[in-house]
């Protein structure tokens, strides 16, 4: 279903859409990949943000996002798992609510 020529643009459980851009990002994406972490309201954390149904509940509580390059975490995660500069108590991070 998710393989061949249409395979790639085909919306996966638990894909959001940018409520700015309406762009749609995969679940691994906690910042908006266009728009970026310059407007915070651009992440998947947002209540506002369109879902598509069946994906894993995340973010929970205390999962965050890298500023730098856009990677969720989750809240075990000490350091940016992607890029490696970003804490999680960093002024660099976005903690979910």
């Amino acid at each position: 279903l998710f393989q061949g020529a249409g395979g790639a643009r085909m919306p996966r459980p638990g894909d959001w859409f940018c409520p700015t851009c309406h762009v749609r990002n995969m679940t691994s994406a906690f910042f908006c990949h266009i728009c970026g972490a310059a407007d915070l309201a651009n992440n998947i954390s947002n209540p506002a943000v369109a879902r598509v149904l069946g994906g894993k509940s995340y973010p929970q509580r205390g999962d965050w996002g890298c500023t730098r390059c856009g990677v969720g975490m989750m809240r075990k995660d000490e350091v940016c798992t992607h890029c490696g500069k970003v804490g999680r108590d960093s002024l660099d991070a976005f903690v979910a609510p």
